[in-house]
């Protein structure tokens, strides 16, 4: 079976980050999941906006607007 996305890839920090702020468990997380979600952190474009979110700075836009697994994010919560 060929895999996509990389298994042994390192976590991207803000997922990491992004994850304890939405108080989703990422043991909790079926690996596919993560690998996706992680893949799509590595390989975005607006990593300045997710800073300026997880810092909480005045006027920094909500993650839905810019964050390419806010879908994922929404459903991993609901399901917790």
């Amino acid at each position: 079976m060929v895999h996509l996305l990389e298994t042994d890839a390192p976590q991207s920090p803000l997922l990491k980050e992004a994850l304890k702020a939405l108080d989703i468990d990422a043991g909790h997380v079926p690996q596919d999941r993560m690998r996706l979600a992680n893949a799509r952190c590595q390989s975005c474009e607006h990593s300045d906006a997710c800073f300026s979110w997880l810092a909480g700075f005045d006027g920094a836009q909500d993650y839905h607007w810019f964050c390419p697994n806010a879908q994922l994010f929404d459903g991993l919560a609901k399901a917790a």
